[in-house]
């Protein structure tokens, strides 16, 4: 990926999605880059593991700054209530933290699932609002972000829905 893409990856199983993230993000650590994930718990508690197994001193990584692994549960709580988002917050708080993950001048990665969290509990209009701000930032800072759906998130007008979605986004990828 390319500096400014946005793309998506529609999943069938929690492996599928792991697989990529682990290549989009340990690629960028090998090369020095710092990277950002902003996932569940056990995406990230299996990210952690595929990363290890591949080199990357984990440890160390998040300990600098290079490697920030946040809770999106977490993280989409302090700027969002049921499916109202404070973009403005929301905006302020993904620019803290691609601070840290940029400090020294780094390269970043993104990835996340905040997103999908709120397609998934049906506020629609939150997520692609989200996917916007992501939008705008990687445009203005220029860094790639990776973003996942599970498949199973597109029962209402699947194909309208999707649609909805992958127009957000640069690249599509599915299985």
């Amino acid at each position: 990926m390319s500096a400014c893409e946005h793309v998506v990856q529609i999943y069938e199983d929690d492996e599928e999605f792991v697989d990529a993230l682990g290549e989009f993000i340990g690629r960028g650590l090998v090369k020095g880059h710092g990277a950002v994930v902003i996932a569940t718990p056990a995406h990230r508690q299996e990210l952690d593991r595929r990363l290890t197994r591949m080199g990357i001193d984990v440890t160390s990584a998040m300990a600098n700054d290079r490697f920030l692994s946040l809770d999106a549960e977490e993280t989409l709580a302090t700027f969002a209530t049921g499916g109202s988002l404070d973009e403005a917050k929301a905006a302020e708080q993904g620019r803290q933290i691609l601070e840290r993950a940029r400090r020294g001048g780094r390269e970043i990665r993104v990835a996340g699932e905040m997103a999908p969290l709120l397609w998934v509990r049906g506020y629609y209009e939150a997520a692609v609002t989200l996917e916007r701000m992501w939008n705008q930032l990687s445009q203005v800072e220029s860094f790639p972000v990776f973003c996942a759906y599970p498949r199973r998130a597109f029962t209402q007008s699947p194909p309208e829905s999707l649609a909805r979605i992958c127009a957000e986004h640069s690249a599509i990828f599915s299985a």
